[in-house]
């Protein structure tokens, strides 16, 4: 009776540890995804900056500096996501820091996509807005004006909308973690206390 038990506690302990490896791992894959659209909307942001002219065509990037305060809480996000986990070791300090930016960039990126969406209503407005309407030198042109904006709207509407979701599921992950691994599991809690801001995945 006490082997059998053994061995099922040995399969369920195998069992939990990879699903905590690959929640971690899978973590880290989307937050590095994360650091490369943000950083493709940041730099569309600094190309507005740069070229003045180019900007006329991604209004929506650039309105209300969004581009930068909520792409860049995404970078931040990812990179923490990142350091948390490595190598098997998940850095608890690093993953509740991580929890919290994943909260705050969750509403980021709900404010930022309700902006953009917003400058969507507008695209008619373009031409005013820009100061270009009497210097387009023809229709083809406003209406070129306009489908770049859009085009690029929606773009950035659809990646912010990504990065919610990734932040969502980071929160799912994390508010699920402690119960499974910190709390479940005495032997656990025991190596917590002596490692401190350190846990060894592959000992759960």
């Amino acid at each position: 009776m006490d082997s059998t038990t053994k061995l099922r506690d040995e399969v369920t302990d195998s069992v939990h540890q990879d699903s905590l490896i690959n929640l971690m791992r899978q973590v880290t894959y989307e937050c590095k995804a994360m650091i490369i659209m943000s950083s493709i909307i940041i730099c569309l942001g600094l190309m507005g900056l740069v070229i003045p002219d180019f900007t006329h065509y991604i209004v929506g990037v650039t309105v209300y500096g969004h581009c930068f305060w909520a792409a860049g809480l995404v970078i931040i996000t990812g990179i923490l996501g990142v350091i948390a986990h490595k190598d098997g070791i998940l850095v608890r300090l690093m993953a509740r820091i991580h929890l919290g930016f994943a909260i705050v960039s969750s509403l980021a990126v709900l404010v930022g996509c309700a902006i953009v969406i917003y400058d969507l209503t507008r695209l008619t407005t373009i031409p005013q807005r820009t100061q270009l309407e009497n210097h387009l030198e023809s229709w083809p042109w406003v209406h070129g004006l306009v489908a770049s904006n859009a085009i690029t709207d929606i773009i950035v509407v659809l990646l912010y909308l990504v990065f919610f979701c990734i932040c969502l599921h980071c929160i799912m992950i994390y508010r699920t973690l402690p119960n499974q691994s910190f709390m479940e599991r005495k032997d656990c809690q025991t190596q917590a206390q002596i490692i401190g801001q350190e846990v060894d995945l592959k000992s759960f």
